[in-house]
């Protein structure tokens, strides 16, 4: 065999698999990828015929996250409705979380304060870093813990300042924790500049004798502005009550500063729990063939 027929043999992919695996399994396949695929975990305990955003805790003042505006972004700070969630305490102990800020430009830049985890104080707000240009929060981690291995009370993210009812903000808040969850669990997904969000699969798990309606929209400046304020709100679907699970194949991605959104209502009585998971792979949109 000659060089050539081992070279072309060398360079040929594996056959696509289904599912959304060969996205999944084989980044290192697609150079356009960044970094590893992903899942956008969205799940909720508190679900009236009131409209809220995904992951909202029962207690908060507000029923949709709020969504920062301008083009300077903000400092933030996090509290809890839990005494217990602090540094000598049995529940959340530190947090980190994973965002964007918005540069002078207006570009979406992403942000993880991993390496700079975030001490709580109860239900005294303590600020996250010194940065005052965070714009969106994607997700909340508790990286460590007291006895009780999980937040004692609901955790939230709220702009630098804003006032506090026993740790939960009277407004603006971000994104928050659900009490025992250890983790956000839904409200927006927002894409960072020259990014593309590919979906690859998406999980349901409804109860199909509740009346639960899962609701997509999202927000975009079709003139590429980075303003949330210059933003339209475009409808997506309207998804009912049943448990399923889908491939996206052929569906067509979110681009660069795109907040995706999902709220969750019931068009009669009250539910207390759903859960739609989001498989995905961010792209970096310089390199992407279309």
């Amino acid at each position: 065999m000659n060089n050539k027929k081992i070279q072309s043999i060398q360079n040929e992919r594996p056959a696509p698999m289904d599912l959304g695996l060969d996205s999944r399994l084989r980044p290192r396949d697609y150079k356009e990828i960044i970094g590893i695929p992903r899942s956008v975990y969205y799940q909720t305990d508190n679900i009236t015929t009131t409209e809220r955003s995904m992951g909202m805790p029962s207690g908060s003042a507000q029923d949709i996250y709020t969504r920062i505006t301008g083009t300077s972004g903000s400092a933030i700070q996090v509290s809890s409705s839990s005494v217990n969630d602090a540094a000598a305490g049995t529940g959340a102990l530190t947090i980190y979380i994973e965002g964007l800020y918005i540069s002078p430009s207006g570009d979406w830049c992403a942000r993880s304060t991993f390496s700079s985890p975030t001490t709580l104080n109860g239900q005294t707000a303590v600020q996250i870093g010194t940065d005052t240009d965070w714009y969106r929060i994607n997700k909340v981690w508790v990286l460590t813990t007291g006895s009780q291995n999980f937040n004692d009370g609901d955790l939230y993210i709220s702009t630098n300042s804003q006032s506090l009812t026993l740790g939960v903000p009277d407004a603006n808040t971000l994104q928050s924790v659900i009490a025992n969850f250890s983790n956000s669990t839904g409200g927006f997904f927002s894409v960072a500049s020259n990014q593309r969000f590919n979906y690859t699969k998406g999980n349901f798990w409804l109860d199909p004798s509740k009346a639960i309606r899962i609701h997509e929209h999202f927000y975009q400046s079709f003139t590429g502005s980075g303003d949330t304020a210059d933003m339209t709100k475009y409808e997506v679907g309207l998804y009912a009550s049943e448990t399923s699970s889908f491939d996206y194949t052929g569906a067509a991605p979110y681009t660069e500063k795109t907040d995706i959104e999902i709220t969750i209502e019931t068009t009669t009585g009250t539910a207390d729990a759903a859960t739609y998971y989001v498989e995905y792979v961010l792209a970096d949109d310089n390199k992407t063939n279309i």
